[in-house]
């Protein structure tokens, strides 16, 4: 539960906040493009595929929890019940998986406990199926992939800038909280 609270919080903050934000002056990011200039696809695909993923996820634990059926990969199958094109699909899996066969040696490992490449790549493929060896790495990964994959990406006089923006976003995020479900009723909410 407590990935689908994170991968709430930041469907929100891409969703609400930065709209907020945005009608009320000029950004300094537009955060879908600088997704789209890293990825090659939209933002917006990349948000409805970590809710499909979020589906399947969830069917997963239900089938292990009844033990039902053996581990289910998204494949070809399952993948042609979304509404994403194939080409985006793989284009999406592509950023969040490996192939044992295309693995290249870690550079500079910081030991057994380091979970750095699996929390960049929750999925091992295997043809044309992906299974996951993380769920909660895997769901994480709109937040890592908008927020710390564009991160990476920018010049580096643009790297605290980027950071920077985010904190208004969460703050606003946190103001939307309480104005969406403070009971008016018996309170009166002030942002600041």
């Amino acid at each position: 539960e407590n990935v689908h609270r994170q991968l709430m919080r930041f469907y929100i903050m891409l969703t609400v906040n930065i709209r907020r934000l945005a009608s009320r002056g000029p950004l300094q990011f537009d955060v879908a493009i600088e997704f789209e200039n890293v990825f090659g696809f939209s933002l917006a695909d990349y948000i409805n595929f970590m809710f499909s993923l979020l589906l399947h996820a969830m069917m997963e634990r239900d089938a292990r929890q009844t033990n039902a059926d053996p581990p289910s990969p998204v494949g070809p199958y399952w993948l042609k019940m979304t509404t994403l094109s194939e080409e985006t699909i793989h284009k999406v899996l592509a950023t969040v998986s490996f192939s044992l066969d295309a693995m290249k040696p870690l550079k500079d490992p910081y030991g057994y406990a380091d979970f750095t490449f699996l929390r960049d790549n929750p999925y091992i493929r295997d043809g044309e199926h992906y299974f996951c060896l993380d769920y909660e790495f895997a769901l994480g990964k709109l937040e890592s992939g908008v927020i710390y994959r564009v991160l990476d990406s920018l010049e580096p006089n643009r790297k605290d800038p980027y950071m920077s923006f985010w904190g208004p976003v969460f703050e606003d995020y946190l103001a939307w909280l309480f104005e969406s479900y403070v009971s008016r009723k018996h309170n009166t909410y002030h942002s600041s």
